[in-house]
């Protein structure tokens, strides 16, 4: 008869014997043979619906969706032109596609409006919530800078008094022809110098 120890040794000799079998790396238990799936997890305390996320998250179709949009301007200059947006465009976008079609010239003049509520420029169009839309333009009034031709101020010639120069030359110059010589110089480099100094106009 075995005694207690002997089947203890028996036993020990036999499980230190043992080499744990090795399984590959897609090896999976027979159902059969499972007996415990783990520990149950509580039940959720809300109602879950499954299309929430689906609805949150864009579908490949509505990343690369365009918005189509009506811009129409009642106040001069008015216009009206339809034209089609990628959903991820920004209301800067449109305002400068307005400048593009040569309806204003600077782009901070550009106002857009959907149903009276003013659009900022970092907005996304896809967030309107909507496929189309009719959007109201208003364009500020541009500064518009006149060119004047410069006046040119005609300038009365300045009153000479020739018959006391005439008289200083007569008193100065003892020959009287030297003297009128001398004056008619004068006067006629008076004149040339009066007409080089006139400008010419076209």
């Amino acid at each position: 008869m075995a005694t207690p120890e002997f089947e203890f040794a028996s036993k020990f000799l036999t499980l230190a014997t043992l080499q744990e079998p090795k399984f590959a790396q897609n090896y999976q238990k027979p159902l059969k043979d499972v007996n415990s799936i783990g520990v149950a997890l509580p039940a959720l305390k809300y109602k879950y619906d499954p299309t929430r996320v689906s609805k949150q998250l864009p579908s490949g179709a509505d990343a690369t969706a365009s918005v189509e949009l009506t811009l129409k301007s009642i106040r001069p200059p008015k216009f009206t032109f339809t034209d089609k947006f990628g959903s991820d465009a920004t209301v800067f976008t449109v305002k400068q596609r307005v400048v593009d079609e040569g309806h204003c010239r600077h782009i901070q003049s550009v106002k857009l409006l959907l149903k009276g509520k003013v659009l900022h420029d970092n907005m996304v169009l896809k967030d309107l919530g909507v496929s189309n839309a009719a959007i109201t333009v208003m364009i500020a009034k541009e500064e518009e800078i006149k060119s004047t031709p410069p006046t040119i101020e005609a300038r009365t010639p300045a009153s000479v008094p020739w018959s006391d120069i005439q008289a200083l030359l007569n008193n100065k110059v003892a020959n009287a022809d030297e003297a009128k010589t001398m004056f008619e110089q004068l006067q006629k480099g008076y004149e040339l110098a009066q007409q080089s100094s006139t400008p010419q106009l076209d």
